[in-house]
């Protein structure tokens, strides 16, 4: 399906009623080019998405982003945007965010005979590529999932997977905001993370 008129068939559907979070960690500091001066960027990401968005002074690396599913995803399309200006030589090629979803989700979706949503779907539905990183993150139950595109040209095919992404938080907020779930909080720069190091448990290509 093209991955342009799928977003526009999803943004046709019924509203939901229930908020959803979704969180990602950035590379160390870059969470604070979401800000901007005097925090302009986060207000016209609210502005216009309709959501709320945190950056956590940990580092400068923590970001959630909570409101309806489809505003999630297209403020964090606008985050992405953000990013590549900042970090133009970071986000030229393999355009990634690392978000974080928790071990019971990231295990549901990994079985697409348990779910229509799974992340095979997501990647051949939307065309980005998905990566799942091996393990939880230190003394939490949350896993790395990166949504990558070639480049910010695609950007479309970033906004959709995030936006299924949200969907199956909505579905399943037993497993995604379950009261079990031990959130990652980096704790000094002795945490920090080189996600490009940690193996992949599995790729989830689109075609």
């Amino acid at each position: 399906m093209d991955s342009i008129h799928f977003i526009q068939i999803h943004e046709k559907e019924e509203s939901y009623k229930q908020d959803v979070t979704i969180r990602a960690v950035l590379p160390a500091k870059q969470a604070f080019a979401l800000v901007g001066i005097r925090g302009q960027h986060v207000q016209q990401i609210e502005k216009d998405c309709s959501v709320t968005l945190r950056v956590y002074p940990v580092i400068g690396r923590l970001v959630s982003i909570s409101g309806q599913p489809e505003n999630v995803s297209k403020a964090w399309t606008m985050c992405l945007g953000y990013l590549s200006n900042c970090y133009p030589a970071q986000y030229t090629t393999d355009v990634a965010i690392n978000f974080l979803l928790t071990r019971d989700l990231v295990t549901l979706l990994r079985d697409p005979l348990e779910t229509n949503f799974s992340f095979e779907y997501i990647a051949r539905a939307t065309g980005a590529r998905i990566y799942l990183k091996e393990g939880t993150l230190p003394e939490s139950t949350e896993q790395i999932v990166r949504v990558s595109i070639p480049t910010m040209e695609q950007v479309n095919l970033f906004k959709g997977a995030v936006c299924l992404l949200a969907d199956n938080i909505y579905a399943y907020p037993q497993l995604a905001m379950s009261p079990e779930t031990t959130y990652f909080i980096p704790r000094g720069h002795e945490d920090d993370i080189a996600v490009s190091l940690m193996n992949d448990a599995a790729v989830y290509d689109p075609n």
